[in-house]
Parts: structure tokens; sequence; C-alpha cells
């Protein structure tokens, strides 16, 4: 009686021929190991592209909730402030002089903090984003309290409350200036511009509004 050898046989039947691996193997036998290495190197490549599709769509995605952010405030970090009263009237103080072409005017304003209660931050000169003007933040009334809405960057000047900052922020709008192309223009009925270092100004009279005002709503 005949016995089958023990082990595998087509290891056993191939080393009968001096095959000891894939790339030996001949004819169906190393065409069948091509191919099984070829479909496990192709389903690595395969999972290793999803991957890195995934994380450039995380990526991706991401930066579309950050910029609309950067974009619409100051900062990217707001500290929500409220106060049970008003802040004081606001100063009459003269504009510093324009330093040059392309700055904006971001007007004076009541900060507050908890040892010292309310503070002025006087207004100052920004070199402006091209395109981009300037929302005054405000004290607005609501719900029993005072609370502090941080200005902005943005195409259009939005509501600030109807406070009137002067200097082309008469409590709604700004008429201090404004762009034509990639140049920022000066209104010098409204702003101090230094005529001979920038040339980029017209004059447009503005009703002056007489109203010290710093908040908006509540009885101060």
């Amino acid at each position: 009686m005949v016995m089958a050898p023990q082990g595998n046989f087509q290891q056993q039947h191939l080393s009968h021929f001096g095959v000891y691996n894939d790339d030996d193997l001949p004819g169906t036998f190393a065409r069948l190991s091509r191919c099984n290495r070829k479909r496990k190197r192709t389903g690595h490549e395969g999972n290793t592209m999803k991957l890195h599709r995934a994380i450039r769509f995380l990526a991706f995605a991401l930066l579309l909730l950050v910029i609309p952010a950067a974009l619409s405030s100051p900062s990217s970090a707001q500290v929500f402030v409220s106060v049970r009263f008003g802040p004081p009237a606001l100063p009459i103080y003269a504009q510093p002089l324009c330093p040059g072409p392309g700055y904006f005017w971001t007007p004076g304003y009541w900060a507050w903090n908890d040892e010292g209660g309310y503070y002025w931050v006087p207004g100052t000169w920004v070199v402006a984003p091209i395109g981009m003007l300037w929302t005054p933040g405000y004290w607005g009334w609501g719900a029993g309290f005072y609370a502090w809405h941080p200005g902005y960057w943005g195409p259009h000047v939005g509501f600030y409350g109807g406070i009137n900052y002067g200097y082309g922020y008469g409590g709604v709008g700004f008429f201090g200036g404004e762009w034509r192309g990639g140049a920022f223009f000066y209104n010098t009925a409204v702003v101090r511009v230094d005529t001979v270092h920038v040339t980029n100004v017209y004059t447009h009279t503005v009703v002056n509004n007489e109203s010290h005002v710093a908040f908006n709503g509540g009885e101060g």
C-alpha cells in the first residue's frame, strides 16, 4: 500500500524540481502567486488613498469654518461683557492726522473692566484690508443689561447702535471715505488728512449729529 506524502503537496512537488520561492514557480502557480501579491498591494494602496482623501476633506471643511469667523471679527476670541448701567457720554476729541494712504479711522469707545468700570479707548488709524470697511462696536440694551457688541471688518458698514462716533460715523453708515478700485478716497469734510501726502481725497458735506450718547436702548 502506497502512503500519500505528508505536508504541503505543492511545496513537496515543486521542491522535486528545485523550486523553493514564488519567483521560481512554474506556469499557473507563478501567475497565481503574483496575482495574490498584486491584489494585496492594490488593496493597501486603495485604503491609503481613501484615508488621504478623508484627511483633505476634513481640513478643507475646517478651513471653511475658520475663514468666515476671521473675516467677521477683529479677534478670533471674543469675551462676552455685560453691565447693568450704560457708559458715560462720548467725549469730544480732536482726530489725529491720517498717517498716509490706505489707513482707516476706527473711532474711540468705552470699554469695561470689573476693577475700574468703564474706561476710554482712544480712536486710531489702522491699515485697512483692501475693499473692507470698519463697523464700530457698541453697547446695546437687552434682557436687563448692556452688552458689548464688538466691531468688525466687512464689505459694508453694518449696524453700530445709532451711536454718533463722529468723523464719518454719524449713527448710520459711514461718510468718511470710500473705496474706488483698490484705493481708499478720503472725505476731507469729516476726516483730517494731509492732502500734500495723501492725494486720494474728495469733499462731501455731511450734516452733523450732535448726540454724544454712547449706548443703544435702555435708560443709561
